[in-house]
C-alpha cells in the first residue's frame, strides 16, 4: 500500500530509476512528486493529505496510471506492471499485493512462452516468498514453495537475489491456515510427503482449497499415505467447491478411465474439464479438445474440439499439440511433417515424459523415419527408450522390435525384454512376437505353453497374424494325430 510514511521513498526510488545523476534528481523530486498526485487528479499537497487517511493499493492499475502520466510529462518510462515497478529496497507490499503480483506476472510469463502452460497451472495460485530488492529487482526465501529458478524465469528481465531472510512470515494478514498451508509446501518441496499431509490436514480444516487439492494429489499418488482413489476424489470434490480450477482438471481425468475403485464417467469428466477449460487452464482445453474430436461418450465436436487444442497448444499444452500434430498428418500426409516435427518437439520440451510420453515417441518416429527432418536412428532409439522407460508400450514394443531387426544381427535378449514389457501392458503386437519367439524357440528360449497363451490373448484381441498362426498350429495338431 502508498501511504504518507512510504511515500518518499516510493518517490526517491522512481527518481533513482530514471535519473542516475544524483544532483539531476535532487531538481527533478518536485517534478516526480507532482506528476504521481496529478495521476490521481489531485495537487501535491492534497495528495499527501489523502495518503494518510486513504492508502493507495498498489496494483497493475496504479503502476500504469502513475506510468502514463511521466509519460505525457515526458519525464522517462516507467513500467506498467507491478512486476516490474522500480520498489524501495524492502518495500512493504501487503500479502494480496504479492500474490497479486504473482499471478500477473505468471501470466506475463506464460504469454511470453517462458514457462509452460503446465508450471503456469501449478505455481500461479502460490505465494512465491519476495520483497522487493529495490531497482526492480527482488529478494527470495529460501523456505518458498516456488523454487528461486523458477522466480527468476517468471520475474524476468527482474534479477531474482537468494535471501537468507525468512520473507514468509512478515505478513500479519496471513492466517494460520495459510501459514499451514505453505509449510506443506515446503515440506512437499523436499520430499517430507508424511509431513506435508499433516500441514495440509491442518489447513483442510478452513477449507483451504490448494491444501485440499494437494491432500487429493498425495491420496492419488499414495506419497505420506496410503494410495486410497476414493478419498483422492473427495478431496478434489472439496477443494474444486472452494475454488481450486486444478482439482476440477484432476477428477476430469479420473472419470476418464475405468479404475478400480472410480468408474468410467464421462459425462461427469466433461463437466470438470468444461469448468477448468473455462477458467482457461491449458490442460483442460487439450483434454477437453481430445474428447470431442474422438466422440469419446459424447457425440464429435470436430470444430469446437480443434478450436480448443488450438487455444490448449497456443497455451504450451503438451497434450493439445501433440493430438493437432496426429490430426495434420491423418489430414494432409507428408505435406505436414515438418510443421508437426516442431509440433512433436515442442511437445516434448514442455511434457513431463513420465505423465505424458506420447509426444516423445510420435517425435522418435518421425527421426526414425526422416519425417520433417533427417533420418536420425540413433536419436530416435534414445527417444523411444526415454518414452519406453516411462511406460509407454508403443516404445516399448518398438525398442523390441528395432533389436530383433537390428543390422548387427538380431539382440534376442533385448528383443525379449522389451517385448515383455509392452505385453504386460496387453500390447496385442508385442504378445504376438513374443508369443511366436517363444513356441519356435527362435532366441534360444521356448515355453510352449506360454506361448500359446499369448498367442490366444493377442487373437481375442483382434489380432489377424495370431488368429492365422494357431489355426496354423491346430491344423499341424490335426495332421500329425491323423
Amino acid at each position: 500500500m502508498l501511504n504518507s510514511e512510504n511515500f518518499r521513498s516510493f518517490q526517491a526510488a522512481i527518481q533513482s530509476y530514471l535519473s542516475p545523476d544524483h544532483n539531476k534528481r535532487q531538481t527533478m523530486s518536485g517534478t516526480y512528486a507532482q506528476s504521481i498526485a496529478v495521476s490521481f487528479g489531485m495537487g501535491q499537497n492534497r495528495f499527501r493529505g489523502s495518503l494518510k487517511s486513504s492508502p493507495i493499493p498498489l496494483d497493475n492499475e496504479t503502476c500504469h496510471r502513475i506510468a502514463a502520466q511521466f509519460e505525457i510529462d515526458t519525464l522517462g518510462e516507467l513500467p506498467h506492471r507491478l512486476a516490474r515497478w522500480p520498489l524501495p529496497r524492502h518495500f512493504e507490499l501487503t500479502w494480496s499485493e504479492r500474490l497479486d503480483m504473482w499471478r500477473d506476472a505468471c501470466s506475463d510469463a506464460l504469454d511470453r512462452k517462458v514457462i509452460s502452460a503446465t508450471t503456469h497451472d501449478a505455481i500461479h495460485a502460490l505465494e512465491p516468498y519476495v520483497r522487493p530488492a529495490g531497482g526492480g529487482n527482488w529478494f527470495h526465501c529460501g523456505n518458498s514453495p516456488v523454487p528461486l529458478r523458477i522466480c527468476e524465469m517468471v520475474l524476468a528481465p527482474a534479477k531474482v537475489i537468494a535471501s537468507p531472510d525468512d520473507l514468509s512470515i512478515h505478513s500479519a494478514e496471513r492466517q494460520a491456515h495459510q501459514a499451514a498451508c505453505h509449510q506443506g509446501l515446503r515440506a512437499l518441496r523436499d520430499g517430507r510427503f508424511a509431513e506435508a499431509v499433516e500441514c495440509f490436514k491442518v489447513a483442510a480444516k478452513e477449507n483451504d482449497a490448494m491444501s485440499l487439492f494437494q491432500l487429493g494429489l498425495l491420496a492419488e499418488d499414495g506419497k505420506g499415505c496410503r494410495r486410497d482413489l476414493v478419498a483422492a476424489v473427495a478431496f478434489y470434490d472439496t477443494a474444486a467447491a472452494a475454488g481450486s480450477i486444478a482439482a476440477h482438471q484432476n477428477l476430469g481425468s479420473i472419470y476418464c478411465v475405468t479404475n478400480q475403485d472410480i468408474a468410467q464417467d464421462m459425462p461427469r469428466a466433461i463437466r470438470h474439464f468444461e469448468i477448468a477449460a473455462k477458467a482457461g487452464l491449458a490442460a483442460a482445453k487439450g483434454s477437453l479438445g481430445r474428447i470431442l474430436w474422438h466422440g469419446t461418450g459424447v457425440p464429435r465436436e470436430p470444430e469446437r474440439a480443434r478450436a480448443l487444442l488450438e487455444s490448449g497448444a497456443r497455451d504450451g499444452d503438451a497434450h493439445a499439440l501433440n493430438t493437432l500434430a496426429v490430426i495434420n498428418e491423418q489430414e494432409h500426409g507428408p505435406e505436414s511433417y515438418e510443421k508437426n516435427f516442431k509440433m512433436y518437439s515442442k511437445a516434448v520440451r514442455l511434457a513431463d515424459v513420465n505423465e505424458n510420453p506420447l509426444p516423445t515417441y510420435n517425435l522418435a518416429s518421425y527421426y526414425l523415419e526422416g519425417k520433417g527432418t533427417a533420418k536420425n536412428p540413433r536419436k530416435a532409439r534414445l527417444l523411444f527408450r526415454r518414452a519406453a522407460i516411462a511406460g509407454d508400450a508403443d516404445a516399448q514394443f518398438t525398442l523390441g522390435r528395432l533389436a530383433f531387426g537390428s543390422a548387427d544381427g538380431p539382440d534376442y535378449p533385448a528383443s525379449l525384454a522389451w517385448f515383455e514389457r509392452a505385453a504386460e501392458q496387453a500390447h496385442p503386437e508385442a504378445m504376438f512376437l513374443l508369443g511366436r519367439l517363444l513356441m519356435s524357440g527362435q532366441a534360444g528360449v521356448q515355453d510352449l505353453e506360454r506361448g500359446e497363451r499369448l498367442l490366444n490373448t493377442a487373437a481375442a484381441m483382434g489380432h489377424t497374424g495370431a488368429e492365422k498362426l494357431l489355426r496354423g498350429l491346430r491344423s499341424e495338431v490335426c495332421h500329425a494325430s491323423a
